[in-house]
């Protein structure tokens, strides 16, 4: 199954900043886990990320987060329940060992997110790695994820 990038919306540069919904169901004391980055190989639409909004001085290395990206505490709002936890990745450092095999970060308007719909991203291309491929990359994104824990997920529910 292969993906066509061009279809999908803006695809997310190396320099941007994303956010990740950490489901307390799934961390381990509140940080993230593999199993907070679902990916699948027969996924129609890869996980969602917020795009950052970026600081002044990064937005010539962040276009998307300078014209259209969202704050922690908005994230925060769009999230299933304020329960969760958010972690911020660097596009680049997250990607940097599949990116070559075309798995990127998109923009793609989700309406639920009424006036910030063009600050939600998706994972994907990944649909198309093997299955060790994939697993590698959702552990090296929980590593990454794990380095920049904005607020930690609520304690796991008894």
């Amino acid at each position: 199954m292969a993906i066509n990038l061009a279809a999908l919306g803006e695809i997310l540069g190396e320099g941007e900043e994303v956010l990740r919904g950490l489901n307390p169901k799934l961390c381990e004391d509140g940080l993230p886990t593999e199993a907070c980055f679902i990916l699948k190989a027969q996924d129609v639409e890869g996980p969602s990320f917020g795009i950052l909004v970026a600081p002044p001085e990064a937005q010539p290395i962040a276009p998307l987060g300078a014209r259209q990206g969202v704050s922690p505490e908005v994230f925060l709002t769009k999230l299933p329940s304020l329960d969760y936890g958010i972690a911020q990745l660097n596009v680049g450092r997250a990607l940097q060992e599949v990116r070559a095999r075309g798995v990127v970060f998109v923009q793609s308007d989700d309406e639920d997110w009424g006036e910030h719909r063009a600050g939600h991203a998706m994972l994907t291309g990944y649909q198309v790695l093997g299955r060790r491929t994939i697993n590698d990359l959702k552990r090296f994104l929980a590593r990454v994820a794990n380095e920049a824990v904005l607020k930690r997920a609520a304690p796991k529910p008894t």
